[in-house]
């Protein structure tokens, strides 16, 4: 189960107290009451502290709802090129279909966009 950080700060702002709870993920409170009877309030800046978000993706994300028949390859990519549309494809395990490989979200739209489909999680 994941931690919370929960805080208590003064009246300057400057943070007293710091302590972490563990919750059900989705289950943490906005408050906690501390063993000596005060209020801790969430803290989010404590619990990202040490979270770095990049911008650029490191992982790849195959598309279930975009794919063709290897024999389209060629053609696909010339009308993806003419339109604009970065697309990568990717041969399933057994080279039956080629898949749309996303790199990043941008392009999973513009992707998805021109395909004009939704994936499983709605995503146009």
């Amino acid at each position: 189960m994941p931690s919370y950080c929960y805080s208590i700060r003064d009246l300057k702002g400057t943070r007293e107290v710091l302590v972490e709870r563990v919750f059900p993920m989705g289950k943490a409170p906005n408050h906690v009451t501390l063993d000596d009877g005060r209020r801790a309030d969430r803290d989010l800046p404590a619990e990202l502290a040490d979270v770095s978000v990049s911008a650029d993706y490191s992982h790849e994300i195959e598309s279930s709802a975009v794919g063709w028949h290897p024999s389209q390859r060629e053609e696909v990519m010339a009308a993806a090129k003419r339109d604009g549309v970065p697309l990568e494809l990717k041969s399933s395990r057994d080279g039956s279909v080629l898949k749309a490989l996303f790199r990043n979200p941008r392009q999973r739209r513009k992707v998805l966009k021109w395909t004009r489909n939704v994936d499983k999680d709605s995503y146009y």
